[in-house]
């Protein structure tokens, strides 16, 4: 079988001196592909684990919705919050996030369109899930913005809420499209 590819996992043996790849630990994002069924969530979950045992605040990050991480650190399945898996020797930390679309747009709603709780109503009223099946990609759109905006994010001293996160990818079929989500939807909107 073919085992799952990581981006940027070790450094090359002979970097150019400034080259992004002479220091891996300062990619902010490594993902991890590969066909379904070969370990992706496994080798990703060794990847958080050995990063947070450098005393790094890892965010590993599910897109495809099978609670694998749940299932790998036999934890609870995990909401739509980010949740903490594991705290490892050396003071780093694992922590959890199962990205789900109809969430991502709710919490978008509410923070760009200040909705508060009628983003709970128009879920009820079926708007959200008409809006998150309204065009291909919108899906992959609502939760490569949650990646996006989870590894950005920055806390109140203006540090990055996490020091590395590690995405649990969609095969290596889908892979592509999932990345290139913002250019297939803006082709789509052109038509």
């Amino acid at each position: 079988p073919r085992l799952p590819v990581m981006s940027h996992l070790e450094p090359p043996d002979e970097a150019p001196a400034g080259d992004a790849r002479d220091d891996w630990s300062r990619i902010r994002l490594h993902i991890v592909t590969g066909k379904g069924g070969a370990g992706k969530t496994t080798v990703a979950s060794a990847l958080a684990l050995t990063v947070a045992s450098l005393g790094k605040r890892v965010l590993l990050v599910e897109v495809e919705g099978r609670q694998g991480l749940a299932q790998a650190f036999d934890v609870a399945p995990l909401g739509t919050g980010e949740e903490r898996l594991v705290r490892v020797s050396g003071g780093g930390e694992v922590w959890g996030l199962a990205v789900e679309a109809k969430a991502a747009l709710i919490e978008y709603l509410s923070i760009f369109y200040h909705l508060g709780s009628a983003g709970g109503v128009l879920e009820k009223l079926g708007a959200i899930d008409f809006a998150t099946t309204i065009a291909p990609g919108v899906r992959d759109v609502l939760r490569i913005g949650k990646v996006y905006e989870a590894v950005g994010r920055r806390d109140s001293s203006g540090a990055h809420a996490y020091d590395v996160a590690v995405l649990d990818a969609p095969p290596t079929g889908r892979v592509s499209s999932f990345l290139n989500v913002n250019e297939e939807v803006a082709e789509l909107a052109k038509v």
